[in-house]
């Protein structure tokens, strides 16, 4: 659940268990993506509730942190619906960057 791998990931960086740097270094696993949506992307068009149950990815590989729009920034919930040109700030695990990018940019 997205849900839960946030929290833990918030847990993790309150505590001091991990620092941001750390998660985003090779041994931390993860990287943060910056994904502008194209009119060719997978997403476009689809609620947050469709694409977690259509891409073939599971759901706690990556968490949409937040979507920009204009000059305002959003936490998406599951009836968001994706346009063209939103930007998304995206924590993902390092081995699932590219398929998240491939899918997302389309």
């Amino acid at each position: 659940c997205p849900e839960l791998v946030t929290a833990r990931l918030l847990s993790d960086l309150v505590t001091g268990r991990y620092g941001v740097s750390e998660l985003l270094t090779s041994e931390g696993g993860f990287k943060l993506l910056d994904i502008i949506l194209s009119a060719s992307s997978q997403i476009v068009g689809k609620t947050l509730k469709d694409v977690v149950k259509t891409i073939p990815l599971p759901p706690w590989s990556y968490v949409i942190l937040a979507i920009a729009e204009e000059d305002k920034v959003f936490k998406p919930n599951d009836d968001w619906v994706f346009k063209e040109g939103q930007r998304l700030i995206i924590l993902v695990k390092a081995e699932e960057a590219e398929e998240v990018k491939r899918i997302f940019t389309g």
